[in-house]
């Protein structure tokens, strides 16, 4: 398990601690997946970035004719949204089916990706609305189409540096 956690004041800060990471090092936001990976064994860490008090990133919001989810937007989030309803309604189906109303309200989109299970339920609505994902690391941002973001099983491109801010863009 692990042995500190981090709690940064901002997404600079976080991307920082990223930085200076060793390869045992996990983001933790809404905790739902990651707690359950490290208490199976799954990708161990000794150290935790915990981001979940960045409220910049939780949102959920209309960007033209994309809606983009903030790395912290939570299922309930895509739920209450009403850009989300009209535009990403198989998301929005998606995220009603997971689990109780208290992991809804905790556990982050972001999350589900990360973890990159092909149980997490939605994984296959945002490859059928075509998103994306933006990662970011110190050295700047880049984004991927969501097929490239997955590399295999448990697997992503995301580099060790690197935290998503933006969880999706799908086109609405």
């Amino acid at each position: 398990m692990w042995q500190r956690v981090l709690q940064p004041a901002s997404l600079d800060d976080a991307l920082s601690l990223l930085a200076q990471a060793d390869g045992r090092t996990r983001i933790v936001a809404g905790g739902t997946d990651v707690l359950v990976e490290l208490q199976r064994g799954v990708k161990p860490a000794d150290t935790l970035i915990d981001i979940s008090k960045l409220q910049a990133l939780r949102y959920v919001r209309e960007d033209g004719d994309t809606i983009v989810l903030g790395g912290l937007a939570t299922h309930n989030d895509v739920i209450a949204s009403p850009s989300c309803v009209a535009h990403a309604l198989p998301l929005v189906q998606a995220c009603v089916e997971v689990g109780a109303p208290q992991i809804r309200t905790r556990a982050t989109i972001a999350g589900n990706l990360m973890t990159a299970s092909p149980a997490n339920d939605t994984i296959a609505p945002l490859v059928a609305l075509d998103a994306s994902v933006e990662l970011r690391s110190l050295a700047g941002a880049r984004t991927l189409p969501i097929e490239a973001f997955f590399e295999g099983f448990r697997k992503t491109a995301a580099r060790p540096d690197e935290t998503e801010s933006h969880a999706a863009r799908a086109v609405s």
